[in-house]
């Protein structure tokens, strides 16, 4: 008894030392969580123990709608893992929720739910989402005829250059032969000749 008391009190300090939330479901209710957890939901007049686990959420439609698709998965015993916008203390947070059920073979015994706040890199991706969709725009619309090249095949031309090499729409990209007009030789002995400073500057005249 006293080894497992030990073991129980070893446990306890892992969970409350790692950065993710643990909570233990039963009937979709919270019945314990560790530290991380009160970290990343407590509110004032939020109580979270006894607390429908849906409520966590942004809201119980995203909720239902994550989880509905994941029961079957989860039935067998395996992890199921989601996105989802959650409610945190001062606002609205991303996390990344596993749940796992503790025995398929006895399912009132509950649910292992493990959270980790992903609202850092959420907010990245969207700001790299966005410079990415600035940058497409930029040489879609461009007035100046650009082409990528990688390996010496066109990955990437927008309508100036197709139109300035007199192609049809996708006619330049994944060419096995880049440059088959006398003029085009021209323009690609130029391109390397100026290689190395293209290499080193990234660009070059």
């Amino acid at each position: 008894r006293e080894a497992l008391s030990r073991s129980l009190l070893e446990l306890n300090v892992v969970l409350d030392a790692t950065s993710t939330a643990v909570l233990h479901l039963a009937d979709d209710r919270v019945v314990r969580f560790n530290s991380q957890t009160q970290l990343m939901f407590g509110q004032p007049g939020r109580e979270l123990t006894g607390a429908i686990f849906a409520e966590l959420f942004a809201s119980e439609q995203e909720y239902r709608a994550a989880v509905a698709p994941l029961k079957a998965l989860i039935a067998t015993g395996r992890a199921a893992s989601f996105e989802a916008r959650m409610k945190g203390p001062s606002g609205t947070i991303w996390g990344l929720v596993s749940l796992r059920s503790i025995d398929p073979k006895e399912p009132a015994r509950g649910t292992i739910a493990s959270i980790l706040d992903i609202t850092d890199r959420r907010g990245q991706e969207e700001q790299l989402q966005t410079a990415l969709a600035q940058q497409q725009l930029i040489f879609d619309t461009a007035l100046v005829g650009l082409l990528f090249v990688r390996d010496g095949r066109p990955v990437r031309a927008n309508s100036a250059m197709e139109e300035l090499l007199a192609c049809d729409p996708g006619g330049l990209v994944n060419q096995m032969q880049l440059f088959t007009h006398p003029t085009d030789h021209l323009l690609l002995a130029s391109l390397a000749e100026h290689y190395g400073e293209i290499h080193d500057g990234g660009a070059c005249e």
